[in-house]
């Protein structure tokens, strides 16, 4: 008999701009070796997940939502599922941890990002009120009551144990995924340009991401102006595309405008997840100036597709790439190296395709195939009531 899995999913979209398109493949791939029972507390769109159960949440008005979510939980335990595995849901997290320890079982909880770094050091609005509940008061009390925080890389473990004082026991690291399948016998790169509308006689430079300050986009303009003093003579040769909706869209197109680059920079807009393998094996380098990172999936997209990197070194950046995409992470905040890595890769074709082969090999490691077996070691115990002991890698 399968070992049985809850998990639940905040969301659900399958035309996600975001990286939650590829739980989609993932849960699938689990529901090979798992009885998986998928909770989703919102839903957009339909949902088609094949071989998984899923339980659609129907009420979202405050509490009742909860105790819709509770309610389905109980069912589950009630019908022999021991493991019970959060996505980001803080208020399921700890529905799930009290379900498991009245009753049996385990709870996970998946949590991927530097949240401390947006808690405020005073309360002075009704804003930081909620940023303080949100990320340091409910996120704390989730981890504390989860038998098990999972989280990203290394660097994120300790950062977890740090700052929300998590013994580093209860903490499970398996890292973040790509299906390769979906960049394999991708149209040659003179083919995606002339798809996408761009030029072919250009060397071009890939920002795709949210247009977030946390993403760095308020750091592109002066990246591209740096860029631009150092080789004021190659403006013509190069174009900056971004691809991404969030927050920061309007002020980067007004930053544009007033820079003078409207020429240079090139703003798409965001894209369906599906659709981002075509804009970076068509581009030249993919940069991410984030000023906070936990892991990065872009990364691998972009190796996968056979885009060189240069990322800022924030956060869990570094456990990502291999030693040879290392040498192309610049400090945070600092523009005029990122401009710097962008002009030594631009220039130099072979330092390219030097990176883009140690992207194909070190992305193997993060194979959809290799996390999921990873998942299912860790979850596939649900006969327990307590988690294996030890950090898992996930990778190995």
């Amino acid at each position: 008999m399968k070992p049985k899995l809850v998990y639940v999913l905040p969301v659900y979209d399958a035309n996600s701009v975001e990286h939650t398109f590829h739980m989609h493949s993932f849960l699938t791939q689990v529901a090979k070796y798992m009885d998986v029972l998928v909770v989703v507390e919102r839903t957009l769109g339909s949902i088609d997940l094949q071989g998984v159960a899923v339980y659609q949440r129907r009420v979202q008005l405050p509490i009742l939502k909860h105790l819709e979510t509770l309610a389905a939980m109980l069912w589950a335990r009630l019908h022999g599922y021991r493991c019970f595995y959060t996505h980001y849901s803080t208020s399921a997290g700890i529905l799930s941890a009290i379900v498991t320890r009245l009753f049996g079982g385990v709870s996970y909880y998946w949590s991927c990002g530097q949240m401390m770094l947006f808690v405020p050091k005073r309360i002075g609005s009704l804003s930081d009120l909620r940023d303080m509940m949100r990320n340091r008061w409910l996120l704390g009390l989730t981890l504390h009551s989860v038998h098990c925080l999972v989280t990203c890389n290394a660097t994120m473990a300790r950062y977890y144990s740090e700052h929300y004082s998590l013994a580093p026991s209860r903490i499970r690291v398996i890292p973040n995924w790509v299906k390769l399948e979906r960049f394999a016998d991708l149209p040659t790169r003179a083919a995606l340009r002339v798809e996408l509308g761009w030029p072919h006689d250009k060397k071009i430079v890939l920002f795709l991401h949210r247009l977030s300050e946390r993403k760095g986009a308020h750091l592109i303009v002066p990246i591209v102006q740096q860029l631009l003093q150092n080789n004021a003579g190659a403006a013509s040769q190069w174009l900056i595309v971004i691809v991404g909706g969030g927050p920061y869209k309007q002020q980067l197109e007004s930053d544009i405008r007033q820079a003078a680059l409207s020429d240079l920079v090139k703003v798409v807009g965001p894209v369906p997840n599906r659709e981002v393998p075509k804009y970076y094996a068509a581009a030249d380098v993919y940069m991410m100036p984030s000023v906070e990172e936990a892991f990065g999936r872009t990364l691998l997209e972009a190796m996968a597709s056979g885009c060189p990197i240069t990322a800022m070194d924030v956060g869990g950046v570094r456990d990502v790439l291999s030693p040879t995409q290392q040498r192309f992470l610049v400090p945070g905040n600092d523009t005029a190296a990122m401009a710097a890595s962008l002009e030594t890769l631009l220039r130099e074709d072979a330092l390219r395709q030097e990176l883009v082969a140690a992207g194909h090999e070190h992305v193997k490691k993060f194979a959809e195939g290799v996390v999921v077996r990873s998942f299912v070691s860790l979850t596939g115990h649900a006969g327990a009531d307590a988690p294996p002991q030890g950090v898992e890698t996930g990778c190995t």
